[in-house]
């Protein structure tokens, strides 16, 4: 019993972390449509650091979803 306590809590703390990461996503989402992709000098262009934090957190909201997943169902392959 003590197990799947265990679990959903595991669970639980997926699916919040899920949801602040999304929050966060939308709020990064309009300050990066609001400014240039590159940035910097014709000889050096820079990728803006937002859109580059942007892409690392669908990443990691993208491998959080995936665990949720197979802690739902053990016997799918994600």
């Amino acid at each position: 019993m003590a197990d799947m306590n265990a679990k959903s809590d595991y669970e639980a703390a997926l699916v919040e972390q899920i949801g602040q990461l999304s929050e966060t996503i939308g709020v990064l989402s309009e300050a990066v449509r609001e400014s240039p992709l590159v940035v910097g000098s014709r000889k050096q262009p820079v990728v803006n650091p937002a859109a580059r934090e942007l892409a690392g957190l669908h990443r990691t909201k993208a491998d959080l979803e995936r665990k949720l997943l197979s802690c739902r169902n053990p016997f799918m392959r994600v």
